[in-house]
């Protein structure tokens, strides 16, 4: 509403038939605060659980990328004849690990552990050996183990997954 600045807003009373002058209104009221503070809350959650969305996503990312480097790094450790022996990724549902020969050693001072991120796991590790190990063949750097490995998200399920083929060669999925 237009407003002349110097002048008050008069009102007819109607019931004496004479002019009243109406008071200004001046602030906010209580109701329209709180749809302020309403609609502020509601667009700060749409935005929160956006990034974390976001930030998990890129987490399983990073976990899946981490695992097909160490995969690469064993095959071509394998392939090169590193220490005259055979390399391979050992992996559970919070780490994964590179290590040297055709048997996993916990606590080995040679193994490299990678920790994934604490809002990633490996839910799945479907193999065809009873081992979590994937080692590769010297000369042919064949896998002696083929399957896939996922990765999930523990907020949102969203998954990801590598996958490992009988030639060595692996992808993700």
């Amino acid at each position: 509403m237009w407003k002349i600045i110097g002048t008050k807003p008069k009102i007819k009373n109607p019931v004496a038939g004479e002019v009243v002058i109406a008071p200004e209104r001046a602030g906010f009221t209580l109701i329209e605060i709180i749809v302020a503070i309403a609609v502020i809350a509601l667009l700060a959650m749409v935005i929160s659980s956006g990034i974390a969305a976001f930030r998990e996503s890129a987490a399983i990312d990073q976990a899946l990328d981490e695992a097909f480097e160490l995969l690469r790094e064993a095959r071509s450790k394998t392939l090169g004849s590193e220490s005259a022996s055979s390399f391979g990724v050992h992996f559970t549902s919070s780490s994964v690990t590179l290590f040297k020969s055709w048997t996993y050693t916990a606590g080995d001072p040679a193994n490299l552990v990678i920790t994934l991120p604490a809002i990633v796991e490996i839910n799945a590790i479907v193999l065809s050996t009873t081992t979590a190990n994937v080692v590769f063949e010297r000369l042919s750097g064949a896998a002696a183990a083929t399957g896939t490995i996922r990765f999930i998200g523990k907020r949102s399920a969203k998954t990801k997954q590598i996958e490992i083929l009988s030639s060595g060669a692996f992808r993700k999925l």
